[in-house]
């Protein structure tokens, strides 16, 4: 008994403790010695009406779940108020130390844990791979509570919510089990993706808003979580809209900024040269420059992070170094100033300089763009441009050069130069090279110098998309140089095009090579050249004038399509393959068709074919832009035209009333002359070929059938079919002897079908069955036309082949095995077995079909050749793009008749 109570306690308190149950047994009629009471009154009424015994105010245990982080919970077991719901705590408490137990069923919990200050508590932890319902039991004295908690799946981000101030952030999700699914959302939810297990993203400088949650495999979610970052490593990126360069008046200068994140960086700027920080002048308008100055700048946005500083240098001189600011009156001393170094830009405004410059350093030497600058020599024995060996690298860009009895540029020991875009002229030499390498000389005009460019124990250069003209001596001169490429070059009117001297292995590629004074080109003393798709003709000697050297010089075009003794000229031995040169062709290649005739027709030029017939256009072509003269008897042409890749194109007009039925068209190019007639009668032309024999001629099958284009659509068919009567007979003659033919096997109808009528028709046999039927039983060309029609991939021989291997060979095979597989290596001489015991076919029977039977299968050629326009056609089909041949060119189909 916990507390013994009589009629005389007239004054009791016993409120407010713990009688180790929620439910304490209180009782004052009849004691029962054998249960045990918290509280009896051995009185018959309740003491606490009629005595000042006050019980009924007592502590009850409760319990408090705190929720940690990654399903972590704090359990506590609460004994800090009365059954009146009252806080006690402000009053006292149970005694400390008491053990409190606790139990759970998933995850693990501190098992037992002591009261202080009313309270004992507990830690769950759900072991994070397990979900669902926890259920906890909580034990003190005779009471026990339960209590449950739903876990749910956890998800685990490697960085919290913030602003990180770094280029790229790799931000990995993680759930504890692996085989959880983790779906998030970078769009505040409108689009959701997932991953299994984990995932990580790099995440750029941006802003980032994600949402997130996981599922477990029973299909439990975590709560949807949020975090956001601010990722910013970068600067703001600031530009002027006027930079560097030359002027003579004023300017003024916008700066521009722009940052990944912050939409309001702060440009900061010095005018003296001077490093810009955050105590700079704060950029807020334009700038107005006025004599030279260097303006650097920087922005920094709202992390500090700092862009790049940029330098611009305004520079108020005819001549400046770009790399420094600095500015000269003359180009030598901006090379020699010591703060020009290696790879520095000298510009140059508009002038005339008169210097010999000498470039020992690796410079770029450039004008202003749209400025006229004269450099002439000073001396005129000495170059107006030098370039040494320390020089290497260099460019020489935009200039006039004129004036020197030496060179207009000269690279001596000089390698890895550009010289581009000069106007060189009335020079000794345009440009002269001596032991220099690997240089590039592009789209210079060399002119009236006495040569154009001279080599001298140089190798390995290129000049390209050069004019050389009017030259007194030569457009290019090579003295013992190799491997030099000279290619889409304008060279005319020299006294030489191109003279080589002892020189080897130098290519002359695809350049004009006309209307020199002595020879396009003249190669002598042991030197060699390839030399293709050049345009040589109206040289006043010869085209190619070869004295003691070895040449390859096919594929040229030489003025005209036949070769004259003054097209090559061989003296003191040598060696020149020329043996194929470039032909011109003419021909219509579209047509616009009215009421069945032609109103206008395409006319196009082709030099893209050599004398072999070969086309060449891959190998190169001739150079672009050589005018090409159209002329007609009838209609008008509406323009000449230039060539193009090899080609040109001009369209005739032509008058509806016009009353004949031919037009003349002449084109002319140098020395050839061709023309070409157009048929004013629209109409299509289908051509048969086959090698199959004509029955009705005993020759392979030809037929051709003229349609005309008279209707908007015309539908056209060529068909080949079996007979539909296979018996009949027909003589045949081979090797001059007359047999007669059971029509039968490996025999076909050919029909040409125009509108769904067939307008022409005509039976052919294979001409080996005509031969061996005579020698060879009937069911060996069954059995080799049978062979022939399983292995031809038609859309019925793939199932034919399967049931017959299915019913005479292998039982087993599957009917959805690939065709590919199928092969006639595998299998024909399985089948052919079979055949042999099925028919009882002899092994010279097998022999004959297995060598043969590829020969009792004939070609079948179709051509259609119309009129139309030159639109190209695609069909989409089967989600891949068909291309068809350009109307009013052939139209070629090659297929197998399996007899």
């Amino acid at each position: 008994m916990g507390l013994r109570l009589y009629p005389d306690d007239l004054w009791f308190d016993t409120e407010n403790n713990w009688w180790g149950t929620n439910n304490a047994i209180i009782d004052w009629e009849y004691y029962d010695p054998s249960k045990y009471y918290d509280i009896f009154y051995f009185g018959s009424l309740d003491p606490f009406y009629y005595n000042e015994v006050f019980y009924k105010a007592r502590l009850v245990l409760d319990t408090n779940i705190e929720d940690m982080e990654n399903n972590n919970y704090i359990i506590t077991a609460d004994l800090t108020h009365n059954t009146r719901g009252e806080d006690t705590s402000p009053w006292g408490h149970i005694p400390d130390g008491i053990p409190v137990y606790f139990f759970t069923d998933l995850g693990t919990i501190t098992n037992i844990s002591y009261t202080n200050n009313g309270k004992a508590t507990a830690v769950l932890n759900s072991l994070v791979n397990r979900y669902g319902m926890a259920n906890i039991t909580i034990s003190l004295d005779s009471q026990y509570m339960h209590t449950c908690i739903d876990v749910k799946p956890v998800v685990f981000i490697n960085y919290p919510s913030g602003s990180y101030n770094v280029s790229s952030l790799n931000v990995t999700l993680q759930t504890v089990n692996n085989l959880d699914c983790l779906v998030y959302s970078f769009d505040n939810g409108t689009t959701w993706y997932n991953s299994t297990g984990n995932v990580t993203w790099s995440l750029y400088e941006d802003n980032w808003d994600i949402l997130y949650y996981s599922i477990d495999s029973e299909g439990y979610n975590s709560p949807i979580q949020n975090v956001s970052y601010v990722i910013d490593g970068t600067g703001p990126y600031v530009w002027a809209d006027n930079g560097t360069g030359l002027y003579d008046q004023s300017v003024l200068v916008n700066l521009t900024v722009t940052d990944n994140v912050d939409t309001n960086p702060v440009i900061y700027y010095t005018l003296d040269g001077s490093t810009p920080t955050n105590l700079s002048t704060i950029y807020t308008g334009s700038l107005n420059i006025i004599n030279s100055t260097t303006l650097k700048f920087v922005g920094i946005d709202n992390f500090g992070n700092i862009g790049l500083i940029s330098t611009e240098y305004y520079i108020f001189s005819p001549i400046g170094n770009l790399n420094t600011g600095k500015g000269y009156s003359n180009i030598q001393a901006a090379i020699d100033d010591p703060l020009t170094l290696n790879s520095h830009v000298i510009m140059v405004d508009t002038g005339n300089y008169s210097e010999n410059i000498v470039v020992n350093k690796n410079l770029t030497i450039e004008s202003v763009y749209g400025s006229n600058v004269i450099v002439q020599a000073l001396t005129s024995a000495l170059p107006v441009f030098k370039i040494l060996l320390n020089g290497s690298g260099s460019t020489i860009q935009g200039f006039n050069i004129k004036g020197s009895s030496v060179g207009g540029i000269q690279l001596d020991y000089a390698n890895y130069c550009n010289i581009i875009g000069n106007n060189i002229t009335n020079n000794e030499n345009g440009i002269y090279l001596e032991n220099s390498y690997n240089n590039k000389i592009l789209s210079n005009r060399i002119v009236n110098n006495r040569f154009g460019v001279n080599f001298f124990l140089s190798d390995s250069n290129v000049i390209m998309g050069n004019i050389i003209s009017v030259n007194s001596d030569s457009g290019v001169y090579f003295t013992y140089a190799r491997y030099n490429t000279v290619s889409l070059n304008n060279i005319t009117n020299n006294k030489y095009g191109v003279h080589s001297y002892v020189a080897y292995n130098n290519t002359i590629f695809e350049n004009n090579i006309a209307y020199n004074g002595y020879d396009g080109i003249y190669l002598e003393e042991h030197s060699s050249a390839l030399i293709h798709f050049n345009r040589i003709c109206g040289n006043g000697w010869y085209g190619l004038n070869i004295n003691n050297a070895t040449v390859n010089a096919t594929n040229n075009w030489w003025g005209s399509n036949y070769l004259t003794n003054k097209d090559i000229h061989i003296i003191n031995g040598g060696s020149v393959d020329y043996n194929t040169w470039i032909i011109l062709t003419l021909s219509p290649t579209s047509y616009k068709i009215s009421d069945g005739k032609v109103s206008e027709a395409v006319i196009t030029i082709t030099l893209n074919y050599n004398s072999d017939g070969r086309d060449v256009s891959y190998d190169g072509c001739l150079p672009d832009y050589t005018p090409i003269f159209f002329s007609a008897d009838n209609g008008s042409i509406i323009s000449s035209s230039f060539t193009k890749n090899g080609k040109a194109s001009t369209t005739l007009s032509l008058d509806q009333n016009f009353q004949s039925e031919w037009v003349n068209v002449t084109l002319s190019l140098d020395d050839q002359e061709i023309s070409t007639r157009i048929d004013r009668a629209a109409k299509a032309i289908i051509t048969v070929l086959s090698s199959a024999i004509d029955l009705s001629t005993n020759q392979t099958l030809y037929l051709n059938y003229e349609l005309p284009l008279n209707e908007s659509v015309s539908w056209v068919s060529v068909i080949w079919k079996q007979p539909s009567n296979l018996n009949g007979t027909h003589m045949f003659t081979i090797n001059g002897t007359t047999s007669e033919n059971i029509i039968g096997r490996f025999q076909n109808e050919i029909n040409i079908i125009i509108n769904g009528n067939v307008v022409l028709n005509r039976t052919v046999c294979n001409s080996n069955y005509l031969q061996y039927k005579t020698i060879y039983s009937q069911k060996v060309f069954d059995a080799l036309h049978f062979i022939n029609y399983l292995f031809s991939n038609s859309s019925g021989s793939q199932p034919s082949l399967i049931l017959f291997i299915k019913n005479n060979i292998d039982q087993t095979i599957s009917e959805n095995i690939p065709y590919t597989e199928l092969t006639e290596n595998i299998w024909e001489d399985k089948i052919l077995s079979a055949y042999k015991r099925l028919d009882n076919l002899t092994d010279n029977d097998i022999a004959f079909i297995k060598n043969n039977r590829h020969s009792f299968q004939d070609i079948l050629i179709v051509d259609l050749n119309y009129m139309g326009s030159t639109e190209d056609v695609q069909i989409r089909y089967d989600n891949k793009t068909l291309y068809f041949n350009e109307w009013g060119n052939d139209v070629l189909r090659v297929s197998k008749m399996i007899c």
